[in-house]
């Protein structure tokens, strides 16, 4: 029961259902294709599967589609497919930190990674293999 203000009691009837403002396309969009913040209107929508699952703005930013995505379609996290920070082939920068030394030097990719992923590198004298965690664009750590 709830009270009208005044101190009389009223009942109420219904549901109650959660609101969630989720991202939707305002045009198709094609598998590997990049989402701009222009292809999205963010709308309140009632809580469900696809409300639930709904992409968030970050995840969309470094991320391109993974499938053919229709206009008026609720942009779900698995539609999504992260950008690689650094491609196979890359010339990249491999940082080495202990304490204050802080040593760099210049590797080849040979995987494909985003943030946080551990990936091969060819080092570009030696040509000797070792490892390292993506860190950035085109940075990777070694330890």
């Amino acid at each position: 029961y709830l009270t009208d203000g005044v101190g009389a009691p009223f009942k109420v009837r219904g549901k109650f259902m959660y609101r969630k403002k989720v991202p939707i396309l305002l045009r198709s969009i094609h598998k590997g294709e990049s989402i701009k913040p222009q292809d999205i209107h963010w709308a309140e929508k009632d809580e469900g599967p696809s409300v639930q699952q709904a992409a968030r703005l970050e995840d969309m930013n470094k991320a391109t589609s993974r499938f053919f995505l229709k206009t008026g379609q609720v942009i779900r996290q698995q539609d999504l497919h992260a950008h690689a920070s650094i491609q196979a082939n890359d010339h990249v920068v491999a940082v080495y930190q202990k304490g204050p030394l802080v040593l760099e030097m210049m590797a080849k990719a040979l995987d494909s990674g985003q943030h946080g992923k551990t990936i091969r590198l060819k080092n570009l004298r030696s040509q000797k293999i070792f490892y390292g965690t993506v860190t950035g664009n085109k940075q990777v750590r070694v330890r």
